[in-house]
């Protein structure tokens, strides 16, 4: 092998191995950092949706309750919980007593169209007292506590709390009745 020769395939060699790894700082470097990142991330979610209870993917359904999940996350199981809860509620609250509203405008300029769309969720003041805790799950996730719940909130009668409060607003109306009778 002559002098030439050999020197080239040790320069064609070291420009293959510079292709292979990247210089610490640049935007290759960069990119490198960024995918392995994301391949990261991917891999944790797949591994939450892994974990995730079947009661959470698949929210039960029934006549007499109505169900609703939430999750969270904390470094304290209890606010965890708390936090999912709180989720859960807002969910149970929409679900039964949520208002949607849509406007959309649009405009044409110079035979372009511009539009826009808001879409507003409401959910004012909705009585949820008489849920249940029916499911609860807790699992480490990324050096957290990861919590699941499931409420469950009886309807049509079944309700014990807020039958309890109906009956007390009644006897409350019905004292009021008696004491501005008893006025005259």
């Amino acid at each position: 092998m002559n002098k030439t020769t050999l020197i080239s395939m040790l320069l064609a060699t070291s420009m293959l191995g510079a292709c292979a790894s990247v210089t610490p700082g640049s935007p290759e470097a960069y990119m490198q950092m960024e995918k392995e990142r994301k391949e990261k991330a991917a891999e944790q979610l797949e591994d939450t949706l892994d974990d995730m209870p079947k009661w959470y993917k698949k929210v039960p359904t029934s006549n007499h309750a109505v169900y609703a999940a939430g999750t969270s996350t904390a470094t304290d199981p209890q606010y965890a919980i708390e936090k999912a809860v709180l989720r859960a509620k807002i969910t149970l609250a929409d679900r039964l007593k949520g208002q949607l509203s849509q406007k959309m405008k649009s405009v044409m300029a110079e035979n372009d169209e511009i539009g826009t769309s808001v879409t507003k969720n409401v959910i004012d003041g909705v009585e949820v007292s008489g849920y249940r805790l029916k499911e609860k799950e807790l699992l480490v996730e990324n050096g957290e506590v990861r919590a699941y719940v499931l409420l469950e909130f009886p309807i049509g009668g079944f309700n014990d709390v807020l039958k309890y409060k109906a009956d007390q607003e009644a006897k409350l109306n019905k004292q009021k009745i008696i004491a501005e009778a008893l006025k005259d």
